[in-house]
C-alpha cells in the first residue's frame, strides 16, 4: 500500500493490509504469537522450537522477515490409533549458512491468518548455542559455558540461574545479557562470583534494562555467573540470552551522524577494539573505554525505516541512517545529517556556528548545558531540534532560544524567544510514539544574533550522552506510521494485533503522523495496488 500526499513523501511502517474507515467493535479471533522457544539458531543450523499463543488454530507454517529462513512442522509417526500428525505446535527452523547474523521477525500462518510478530535471533555460523535445561539454581549445579557461546534460557520465579566458566588473568571478557532487546518482560540482573562464592561484580540496566559485565580476571580460575529477573519474576515470557565474549564492542560512535554520500573520520568508543587505545579518562560506568579513529563512507541512500526488529520507540526506528560494524563487532547506528556536521568545542563557552548546521555534542557536564550562537535573518522561520534520547542515550534534552541585542552602552541583552521540553503528546498514543527529545520553531523578527542552549535535564554526564542539535530553516514535512491494533472502547487498553481482513468485513488501521518542522497542513491519504474487491 502506498500513501500519497500533496506536500511531502510519506514513510509507511507496519502495514500489512488495508481497512475501512471505521473500526469494528465486534472482536473476531486474531492470531497472537506469544513465545517462540528457543528463539535462536546459528547460521547453517536447524533448531526445533515450540510455539505458544492464542488463536493459533490449524497452523500451517511460519513466515519470517527473510524468506530464506524456512520452517517445517515436526511430525509424529503413525501408530495403531493415530495417522501421521503434527507434534503439538512444534516446528523445525532451518537457517541458511550465508544469512547475516541479526534479529529477524517471525509470524505463524494458520486458520486466522498471520499472527503478531516475535523476534528470532540468527547467530554467527560458528557460535555454539546452549539451550538451558534442568534446575541450576545454585552454583553447585551451574551449567558450564565457554567463550563465544550463547545460552538461551528462561527466568524462573524466585530463582537464580547459575552458569560457570573458566577465564585467564588479564583477559577482557564481556558478559552480555539480552532480554528487553528481544522483547522479553525480564528486567535482567547479572551477578559475578569467584570460586568461593564471593561477589565480584553486579550489573543491571546497561543497555536499557539489559545488563552487561565488563570483567578482567586478576587470576586464572573458575567463576560463576548468576542470572535472574531483578524482581525475581519468571515464566515463559521472561526469556533471555547470555554470552561470554571477547569480541569487539562498540558502545557509541562520535560524531553520531554524517552527511549522506560523504566520507569522514569517526571515533569508535568501546572495548576490545582491534588497534584501539585505552584511556583512563574515557570511562563508562566505571570501566575504561578504548577509542579508535576510523574513516567511514556514508551511503547516499538511507536504510530507514530499520528493516530488522527494533526494540525501541517508533520514532527511534524511523530515524534515517544506516548500520555500521567494525570487523566482527556489534552494529552501531549512524544517522543521516541534513546539514554539515560541526563538532562541539568543549573549550568554548559559547560556540559560533553558521546555519544550516548539525552540531554533534556530548552532555559531559552534570550542571552546565551547551550554548551555540548563530545569525538569523528577519522573517525566516527556523527549526531547532535535539536528537539524543531517540539514539538510545539516557537523556532528556531541553531547548532554549534567546535573541541577543547589543545596546549602545552596556552588556548584551538576552530575550527569550522560545523554549521546549518534551514534544506534545499524541492523543491516545498507546505505543508511546515519542521520546524525550525536543524541537521548536521560531521566526526571527529582526536580523541579528540568536543563542540556542541545550541542557540534559537528567543531569547525568559522560562521553556516551551524545546529542545531535540541528539548526536550519524549517522544511515542513511529515511521516506516517500505520498501526494494526486490537480495538477497545477504552483506547488506552489497545495493543498491536495482527491485521486480518475477512471476506465481507473490514479492518481498522490507526494512522499516526509525525509532523516535522511544524507542519500543520492537511494530509491526503490514498491507496493503490489493492486486490480486486478491496477498497
Amino acid at each position: 500500500m502506498i500513501f500519497r500526499a500533496n506536500y511531502a513523501s510519506v514513510l509507511l511502517l507496519l502495514l500489512t493490509t488495508i481497512a475501512g474507515t471505521h473500526p469494528m467493535k465486534a472482536q473476531l479471533p486474531s492470531a497472537e504469537l506469544h513465545t517462540l522457544y528457543p528463539a535462536i539458531a546459528a547460521a547453517g543450523t536447524s533448531v526445533e522450537v515450540d510455539i505458544v499463543g492464542t488463536n493459533l488454530d490449524e497452523l500451517k507454517g511460519l513466515q519470517f522477515s527473510d524468506s530464506r529462513i524456512q520452517a517445517k512442522p515436526v511430525m509424529l509417526p503413525a501408530d495403531d490409533f493415530y495417522p501421521i500428525r503434527q507434534k503439538g505446535n512444534r516446528f523445525t527452523i532451518t537457517v541458511p549458512a550465508d544469512l547475516k547474523p541479526g534479529i529477524y521477525e517471525v509470524r505463524t500462518k494458520g486458520y486466522f491468518g498471520l499472527s503478531t510478530a516475535r523476534p528470532f535471533v540468527v547467530a554467527a555460523a560458528k557460535n555454539k548455542i546452549i539451550v538451558e535445561s534442568g534446575v541450576h539454581s545454585n552454583p553447585e549445579k551451574a551449567i558450564q559455558i565457554g567463550l563465544e557461546q550463547t545460552v538461551t534460557g528462561r527466568s524462573d520465579a524466585d530463582l537464580v540461574d547459575y552458569y560457570k566458566f573458566t577465564a585467564k588473568k588479564g583477559q577482557r571478557l564481556l558478559i552480555h545479557c539480552q532480554a528487553e532487546r528481544l522483547d522479553s518482560r525480564m528486567d535482567g540482573l547479572l551477578v559475578l562470583l569467584d570460586k568461593n562464592g564471593k561477589q565480584i561484580e553486579k550489573n543491571q540496566n546497561h543497555f536499557g534494562r539489559d545488563p552487561m559485565i565488563d570483567f578482567s580476571p586478576t587470576a586464572d580460575g573458575e567463576y560463576f555467573l548468576g542470572v535472574s529477573d531483578a524482581l525475581y519474576r519468571g515464566g515463559a515470557q521472561y526469556h533471555y540470552q547470555i554470552s561470554l565474549s571477547a569480541k569487539p564492542l562498540i558502545d557509541f560512535i562520535f560524531p553520531p551522524a554524517g552527511v549522506p554520500g560523504s566520507k569522514g573520520k569517526f571515533t569508535l568508543y568501546g572495548r576490545n577494539l582491534p588497534g584501539g587505545s585505552l584511556n583512563a579518562n574515557q570511562t563508562l560506568d566505571g570501566a575504561a573505554l578504548e577509542s579508535l579513529s576510523v574513516e567511514i563512507q556514508i551511503p547516499a541512500k538511507t536504510e530507514s525505516p530499520i528493516a530488522a526488529f527494533h526494540p525501541g520507540k517508533p520514532l527511534a526506528g524511523i530515524l534515517p541512517g544506516f548500520d555500521y560494524h567494525f570487523k566482527n563487532s556489534n552494529t552501531i547506528r549512524i544517522g543521516f545529517a541534513e546539514s554539515p556536521v560541526v563538532h562541539k568545542d568543549a573549550k568554548t563557552p559559547v560556540q559560533k556556528v553558521s546555519t544550516p548546521v548539525e552540531i554533534a555534542g556530548q552532555f559531559d557536564s552534570k550542571i552546565a548545558g551547551d550554548r551555540y550562537r548563530f545569525t538569523a535573518k528577519k522573517g525566516v522561520t527556523y527549526w531547532v531540534e535535539a536528537i539524543s534520547n531517540r539514539m538510545g542515550s539516557a537523556t532528556d534534552p531541553y531547548l532554549l532560544v534567546e535573541k541577543i541585542t547589543k545596546p549602545a552602552k552596556g552588556d548584551e541583552i538576552y530575550t527569550k524567544v522560545a523554549e521546549k521540553d518534551d514534544p506534545a503528546a499524541v492523543p491516545n498514543d498507546t505505543l508511546n510514539l515519542l521520546g524525550r527529545d525536543s524541537g521548536l520553531l521560531f521566526t526571527a523578527d529582526q536580523d541579528g544574533d540568536y543563542q540556542v542552549s541545550i541542557v540534559n535535564q537528567y543531569k547525568n554526564a559522560d562521553l556516551s550522552r551524545i546529542y545531535r542539535l540541528a539548526i536550519r530553516a524549517a522544511k515542513p514535512d511529515f511521516q506516517i506510521i500505520a498501526v494494526s491494533e486490537r480495538d477497545y472502547i477504552e483506547a488506552r487498553q489497545s495493543y498491536p494485533a495482527a491485521a486480518l481482513l475477512r471476506q465481507g468485513g473490514n479492518y481498522a488501521l490507526r494512522l499516526i503522523t509525525s509532523r516535522r518542522d511544524g507542519y500543520d497542513g492537511g494530509i491526503t491519504v490514498t491507496a493503490s495496488g489493492l486486490p480486486k474487491g478491496v477498497t
